[in-house]
């Protein structure tokens, strides 16, 4: 009995033993492991690499930066650019003397309409435009002999009166030339015509025809679109949480879709009393600055950012960081010797842009006297991955 209890003792202390091994040899495996993963995030470049690619290092800046409200909108122009040509008098469209996108000047024919009335009212203004002055000579008569008590006041009443309705029915048939966009003072009895020409009343770019060769056109329908492109703005809905952020006079900076590297300027030149029901925003509008980039056009939508406060932030070349696997990393200095510099990728949270810089936010806080690598980050870890 002693002997089989002395036995299961033994039998005991040798598998503590073994327990005891096995710990052990895990810890030392494991310590190994986290050695080869530390050594796996290390990038060592030599003095001589670094040199011959221009890489620098240096430590994070705290930078007062914009903080960016982030909006979107469509070109514009103001209704003082816009003009709608069309007609007070219909007519059939005789031809078309522009295109769209044509530059024009004040002045240029637009379209020929073609009417027999337009005949008509010019021999209506001639006939009124003779008996005016017939009437004129009997006026200017009968007063020299009411001067003279040869004729009667009566009578030069009722010549003044015959004489200011044939004025008047001049100046009301002179003013429809007008609109007619003929002028008057040319006009004789050779010179009358059945064709006129729809005349530009400002300068600025066509931006739409909406007639055709033939067409009849009537007084309610647009027949030419002008508008002019040096003067746009920028039309906005801001959702009410974030009006308390605008005022007049703050930079907005917009983005062309498709090329951000496009960039215009302008300043928020209106903001609406009023926020919209149903939307729960209002409209903010900016006037955009000159010189006007290239492509700039009405009608088009675009990406805007407005800046709305100044904070100090940690900062780093845009340069510094890089994005792999939807993270963003950048290199932390470890070592140096003589042989060269060792680099571990460290995670950080970028933040907003400003210039060259952007604000980084770390997962684990570094030492502040830490130097990191400023440039040719991206390649650096594309190459590690």
């Amino acid at each position: 009995m002693k002997h089989k209890v002395k036995s299961i003792k033994m039998l005991l202390f040798f598998s503590m033993l073994i327990a005891i091994g096995a710990g052990c040899s895990g810890g030392e495996n494991q310590t190994t492991l986290n050695e080869e993963e530390k050594t796996a995030d290390l990038i060592i470049l030599s003095h001589s690499q670094m040199a011959s690619s221009g890489l620098m290092t240096g430590k994070v800046t705290d930078t007062l930066v914009n903080n960016y409200l982030n909006l979107s909108g469509y070109i514009d122009v103001p209704p003082s650019n816009r003009s709608l040509a069309g007609t007070y008098f219909a007519g059939r469209v005789a031809a078309i003397h522009v295109k769209t996108g044509q530059l024009l000047q004040k002045g240029d024919a637009l379209i020929s309409l073609e009417n027999p009335e337009f005949i008509s009212m010019q021999q209506e203004y001639l006939e009124a435009r003779g008996r005016e002055a017939v009437l004129k000579q009997d006026y200017e008569r009968q007063q020299l002999l009411a001067n003279e008590n040869i004729a009667s006041q009566k009578e030069l009443q009722m010549v003044a009166a015959n004489y200011s309705a044939a004025a008047a029915l001049v100046s009301s048939l002179r003013a429809k030339l007008v609109l007619l966009q003929l002028d008057p003072k040319n006009l004789s009895p050779e010179k009358m015509q059945a064709r006129i020409q729809l005349l530009a009343t400002v300068s600025g770019l066509v931006a739409g025809v909406y007639v055709s060769n033939g067409q009849w056109l009537s007084p309610e329908t647009v027949a030419v679109e002008l508008v002019n492109p040096r003067d746009l703005q920028l039309r906005m809905q801001v959702f009410e949480k974030d009006l308390l952020q605008l005022v007049s006079g703050q930079q907005v900076i917009i983005n062309l879709p498709g090329d951000p590297s496009t960039i215009a300027q302008g300043l928020i030149s209106q903001i609406s009393p009023q926020v919209n029901m149903e939307k729960r925003s209002a409209e903010v509008i900016a006037r955009i600055l000159m010189p006007l980039p290239e492509g700039l056009r009405p009608g088009m939508f675009v990406n805007a950012k407005v800046a709305v406060a100044n904070q100090l932030v940690t900062c780093l070349p845009s340069a510094a960081i890089a994005e792999a696997d939807e993270r963003f990393y950048v290199l932390i200095k470890t070592s140096a010797n003589t042989q060269g510099q060792s680099f571990r990728k460290v995670e950080v949270i970028p933040g907003v842009v400003s210039g060259k810089l952007t604000a980084v936010e770390f997962i684990e806080k570094p030492d502040p006297n830490a130097d990191f690598l400023l440039n040719g980050v991206f390649q650096l870890i594309q190459n590690q991955e």
